[in-house]
């Protein structure tokens, strides 16, 4: 077994996730492990190929602190008190930046401040939304642990920063939540 995996079976153990080790069909992808995560009263399973290029990102994700939340491309939290859900965009070819930097002009005027160059356009990657107290709420480009789930779940082999570039997310801070029908 590579280091990939006694890291992750080091992380999973130390969590209440079960998980499985098997013989992909594809001789590329060589083994895979199966990570069983609750979502609602049944599991999803996410899965971890042995030969991947992104292991210090899973590795360095705290993906096994998640829960997905049953009929939404959705994970929450107890331990890191946040609920994160995949906004799904009508035109899946744009980069998050173009509808980011819209909602941006909408809620915080059109003189979007930059630290970059003037002649360079303004990157957005997130926008927030609501502030109340603890409680924030802000659209934007996914979390690592949000991306590390999704990608194994969907078995996207997408570097990191291609599915953070194309896909945008509901973010929900500071939320105390203990149990799936609380997210």
């Amino acid at each position: 077994m590579n280091n990939f995996f006694k890291d992750l079976e080091a992380k999973l153990n130390n969590s209440s996730l079960t998980y499985s080790i098997e013989t992909s069909e594809n001789e590329k992808l060589n083994r895979m492990m199966k990570v069983k995560i609750p979502c609602g009263r049944e599991n999803q399973l996410i899965t971890f190929y042995e030969k991947d290029d992104e292991y210090n990102r899973i590795i360095d994700s705290s993906f096994e602190s998640y829960r997905f939340l049953h009929g939404y491309q959705a994970v929450w939290s107890e331990n890191h008190k946040m609920i994160e859900c995949e906004v799904e965009q009508t035109l899946d070819f744009l980069p998050i930046n173009f509808p980011l930097k819209g909602i941006d002009s909408l809620i915080n005027g059109d003189g979007v401040e930059s630290e970059q160059d003037e002649e360079k356009p303004t990157q957005v990657t997130h926008v927030d939304l609501i502030e109340h107290g603890d409680i924030k709420i802000s659209i934007g480009a996914l979390s690592n642990d949000f991306t590390t789930i999704f990608r194994a779940k969907e078995r996207r082999f997408f570097p990191f920063h291609k599915l953070k570039s194309r896909f945008v997310s509901l973010k929900i801070e500071g939320v105390s939540v203990h149990n799936h029908d609380e997210a």
